[in-house]
């Protein structure tokens, strides 16, 4: 999940997205059994997964296969 792939991974592997594309740390994660959450250092909230019932906080349902910025959230 979040490694822009469907294939499944039993243990918890880094995502490259945050420190590679967005140059950025992740202050705080959570997890579901379908979906992602993460806080980054300066504050922004990602998520990722399957986006049943509106887990992601993004007004929809679809699902995305790599982090995407919640821009419905503010701190």
């Amino acid at each position: 999940m979040g490694h822009g792939d469907k294939e499944a991974h039993f243990w918890p592997k880094r995502l490259d997205f945050f420190t590679k594309e967005l140059k950025t740390k992740v202050n705080m994660i959570a997890a579901g059994n379908y979906h992602c959450v993460a806080v980054t250092e300066d504050q922004q909230l990602y998520t990722w997964g399957r986006g049943l019932y509106g887990v992601l906080g993004n007004g929809g349902n679809g699902e995305s296969l790599v982090p995407l910025l919640n821009e419905e959230f503010e701190w």
